[in-house]
């Protein structure tokens, strides 16, 4: 053998040996750091990756005398335990998506004493159902996590699929800010180490830096297909297992006025905005309207404008402006361009629409979404959870998934009387 040969068979053993040391390292360091994570004594991921990426234990299985049962770990996730195998003469369904789905402000994951547990889609499906189907067990299973978006939800679909529902109710459209990293980067980011070094090295935003609403990402064109993807990797996952799916439409608070410092560029910087708004404030609604068109700011002066045409009476055309506000500047509102998508993909085999944005406007005076729904810019008041339960009740029912006695379902119980049933004490409606 020639020296030179030799030379390079050495080198590239010193390479490989090498190589197996920094493996070895690096699966050590993992799996330290892994049950060091386990036992909470140190945080990898980022607050700002929560929307974008699924915890990596955010389905923990354990194994129990009685079978294989499953915990929500997602700290962002209601604390809740079912068995992996449903159980005989059970209807299974998962509600999935983000903080509307599970039920903010009343269902909340961390369960502070101010929260009350209960008065979501969930809660009021649970309470129903059991009250019209008295011969079945009945899971209705809060899967939604607080601040996702619909990259998220995907990933949630793909654990869900696995666990024997009888159908999967998905609401989502919020929180959809900006378009995330690529497969490969989603895969790097279930590896702890990679994980602690990216919480460890960049540097996060401070508090005054932070958006109250999900940054919006300029590309809406990148925001709108993102979304579109993800839907139709849910109709994917759920028509696999031939599962059938409940999509909903987001209902949208047309009337939310954001907080003047969440506001960016302040609407001071723009003449004709402060000109029409002194003008709407004055009652001068035609000269206000064309003011507000002079306005480089037409993200902000929809607005505006329909506040001009509902007040001149002209609902249809304020509902119109309203509607190409939230499209332009949504915050952390779904775009009405989402809820077409939606209406459109539940056409699909397996797919069922539960139309909660027309919902919302058939139970609005003039068919314009605020405060007589909303308690904020995009959570429901427990009395509208309970009209969106309504909806995806109808649906189940029109599918005929559950299967009870001969004489079920029975008559709907009123909205009394299943707070009373359940002995619940919700907060009194503003």
């Amino acid at each position: 053998m020639s020296k030179s040969r030799t030379r390079h068979l050495f080198l590239a053993r010193r390479i490989l040996f090498a190589l197996l040391i920094c493996g070895l390292f690096f699966a050590a360091a993992s799996l330290v750091l892994k049950l060091l994570e386990k036992k909470k004594l140190i945080r990898t991921e980022r607050p700002d990756d929560r929307v974008a990426y699924l915890s990596p234990d955010a389905f923990v299985e354990e194994r129990t005398a009685q079978g294989v049962v499953v915990h929500f770990a997602d700290e962002y996730m209601i604390k809740y335990s079912f068995s992996k195998k449903k159980p005989p003469n059970t209807f299974r369904l998962f509600v999935t998506g983000s903080s509307f789905a599970m039920g903010t402000p009343y269902v909340y994951q961390r369960g502070q004493a101010n929260r009350y547990g209960f008065g979501g889609i969930a809660d009021w499906v649970q309470a129903e159902l059991e009250a019209r189907y008295p011969s079945r067990r009945i899971e209705i299973i809060n899967a939604a996590v607080n601040g996702q978006n619909s990259t998220r939800v995907a990933e949630i679909v793909k654990y869900l699929v696995e666990y024997e529902p009888d159908a999967i109710f998905v609401a989502t459209g919020n929180n959809e800010g900006f378009v995330p990293g690529t497969p490969f980067n989603q895969e790097l980011h279930q590896w702890v180490l990679y994980r602690l070094l990216k919480r460890a090295l960049l540097k996060a935003p401070r508090l005054e830096e932070r958006s109250y609403f999900t940054p919006q990402d300029p590309n809406v064109q990148s925001i709108q297909r993102n979304f579109e993807k993800n839907i139709r990797s849910i109709i994917g996952l759920t028509q696999a297992k031939h599962i059938p799916l409940l999509l909903a439409t987001m209902p949208i608070n047309l009337q939310w006025d954001f907080p003047r410092d969440q506001i960016k560029p302040p609407l001071e910087d723009d003449p004709h905005l402060t000109a029409g708004r002194r003008l709407l404030a004055d009652g001068k609604y035609r000269d206000a309207i064309a003011e507000f068109n002079q306005s480089a700011r037409q993200d902000f002066a929809a607005k505006f404008i329909g506040e001009c045409f509902e007040a001149l009476g002209d609902f249809k055309t304020a509902r119109n402006f309203y509607l190409i506000h939230v499209q332009l500047h949504p915050g952390t509102r779904t775009r009405p361009s989402f809820d077409a998508f939606v209406r459109e993909a539940a056409k699909t085999e397996g797919v069922h629409l539960v139309d909660l944005a027309q919902m919302a406007e058939d139970n609005s005076p003039h068919g314009i979404p605020g405060s007589n729904l909303f308690v904020d810019y995009c959570h429901f008041k427990w009395t509208a959870y309970y009209l969106a339960a309504q909806e995806l009740i109808k649906q189940l029912l029109g599918l005929d998934l559950i299967h009870g006695a001969a004489d079920e379902p029975l008559a709907p119980p009123t909205l009394e009387q299943i707070i009373a049933r359940k002995n619940w004490k919700l907060p009194p409606l503003e």
